[in-house]
């Protein structure tokens, strides 16, 4: 049986979103313009046991940026002092926003989220991100 990590006991105390520019070392040319400053958003989900999960959205353009640290508020709101559970949260999150629909900025706040907590629980297990996903992954398959 493969080894399952541990799954702290962690509970959302608040999100903080920051929005930030960076310049590109490379024009990034879509099909509506070129991008030559970087759009993005780095939140912070702080936890009442003292661990701040991380991470961060590309927000292909400024304007998407104060929309997104909106809809993180009514994430904060929904999952204040709830324990984290990423699928769990999710599926509450995604009832909360069905009526506009979980797509678009919606999805990125709630995957901007959702990435935080998987950082917070690894961070909690002592053990990097991407190490923490592949043995929860590893756990959960079906044979």
């Amino acid at each position: 049986m493969p080894h399952q990590p541990p799954i702290s006991t962690l509970t959302v105390r608040a999100i903080r979103a920051t929005p930030v520019e960076v310049p590109a070392k490379f024009v990034l040319g879509t099909s509506v313009g070129a991008i030559r400053q970087v759009p993005l958003l780095l939140i912070d989900l702080e936890t009442k046991e003292g661990v701040t999960g991380r991470s961060y959205l590309f927000c292909y353009m400024r304007a998407a940026m104060p929309a997104i640290v909106s809809l993180l508020g009514e994430v904060e709101h929904v999952v204040k002092d709830a324990a984290i559970n990423p699928a769990g949260l999710w599926a509450k999150l995604a009832q909360r926003f069905t009526l506009i629909v979980v797509q678009g900025i919606v999805r990125m706040a709630m995957a901007g989220f959702d990435i935080a907590c998987w950082d917070a629980l690894a961070i909690a297990a002592g053990t990097p991100l991407a190490t923490f996903l592949n043995a929860y992954s590893a756990s959960h398959t079906r044979l």
